[in-house]
Protein backbone atom coordinates (compact mmCIF):
# COMPACT_ATOMS: atom_id res chain seq x y z
CA UNK A 1 0.00 0.00 0.00
CA UNK A 2 1.35 3.70 -0.34
CA UNK A 3 1.25 4.69 3.37
CA UNK A 4 2.73 3.17 6.00
CA UNK A 5 0.41 1.47 8.56
CA UNK A 6 -2.47 1.26 5.22
CA UNK A 7 -4.15 -1.36 3.87
CA UNK A 8 -6.51 -1.18 0.19
CA UNK A 9 -9.76 -1.43 0.65
CA UNK A 10 -10.67 -5.30 0.26
CA UNK A 11 -13.44 -5.97 -3.32
CA UNK A 12 -16.36 -5.92 -0.87
CA UNK A 13 -15.94 -2.94 1.00
CA UNK A 14 -15.23 -5.89 4.06
CA UNK A 15 -12.79 -4.42 6.91
CA UNK A 16 -8.69 -5.74 6.40
CA UNK A 17 -7.94 -7.96 9.75
CA UNK A 18 -6.00 -5.37 11.73
CA UNK A 19 -7.10 -2.41 10.28
CA UNK A 20 -10.17 -0.72 11.58
CA UNK A 21 -9.83 3.21 10.68
CA UNK A 22 -11.56 4.30 7.14
CA UNK A 23 -9.74 6.63 5.16
CA UNK A 24 -11.80 8.88 2.72
CA UNK A 25 -9.14 9.76 -0.24
CA UNK A 26 -11.50 12.16 -1.88
CA UNK A 27 -12.10 14.41 1.47
CA UNK A 28 -8.71 13.18 3.14
CA UNK A 29 -10.57 12.40 6.33
CA UNK A 30 -10.58 9.38 8.66
CA UNK A 31 -13.01 8.02 10.94
CA UNK A 32 -12.41 5.68 13.87
CA UNK A 33 -14.99 3.14 14.83
CA UNK A 34 -18.12 4.62 16.47
CA UNK A 35 -17.64 8.09 15.10
CA UNK A 36 -20.34 10.29 13.78
CA UNK A 37 -19.53 9.00 9.97
CA UNK A 38 -17.74 5.47 10.31
CA UNK A 39 -20.32 3.22 9.51
CA UNK A 40 -21.78 5.45 5.95
CA UNK A 41 -18.21 5.83 5.17
CA UNK A 42 -17.13 3.68 2.61
CA UNK A 43 -13.39 3.30 2.60
CA UNK A 44 -10.75 3.55 0.09
CA UNK A 45 -7.78 2.84 2.43
CA UNK A 46 -7.51 1.61 5.76
CA UNK A 47 -5.15 2.19 8.70
CA UNK A 48 -4.12 0.68 11.99
CA UNK A 49 -3.96 3.97 14.02
CA UNK A 50 -4.73 7.49 13.82
CA UNK A 51 -0.89 8.15 13.69
CA UNK A 52 -0.40 6.57 10.66
CA UNK A 53 -3.67 7.84 9.31
CA UNK A 54 -2.72 11.55 10.14
CA UNK A 55 0.90 10.57 8.73
CA UNK A 56 -0.55 9.69 5.29
CA UNK A 57 -2.29 13.39 5.09
CA UNK A 58 -5.38 11.96 6.09
CA UNK A 59 -7.49 14.26 9.27
CA UNK A 60 -10.26 13.67 11.51
CA UNK A 61 -13.55 15.41 10.37
CA UNK A 62 -13.05 18.99 12.06
CA UNK A 63 -16.45 18.37 14.77
CA UNK A 64 -14.08 15.39 16.40
CA UNK A 65 -10.88 17.63 16.37
CA UNK A 66 -11.34 19.86 19.55
CA UNK A 67 -11.28 17.20 22.59
CA UNK A 68 -9.02 14.96 20.97
CA UNK A 69 -6.07 17.57 20.23
CA UNK A 70 -5.66 19.06 23.84
CA UNK A 71 -2.93 16.85 24.13
CA UNK A 72 -0.83 18.19 20.98
CA UNK A 73 1.08 21.38 21.85
CA UNK A 74 1.79 24.07 19.77
CA UNK A 75 5.13 25.56 18.41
Amino acid sequence: SEWAGSAKALPDDAQPEGYDIKGNADSMLYHVPGSAFYDRTVAEVWFDTEENAEAAGFQKPPSQRDAADENESEG
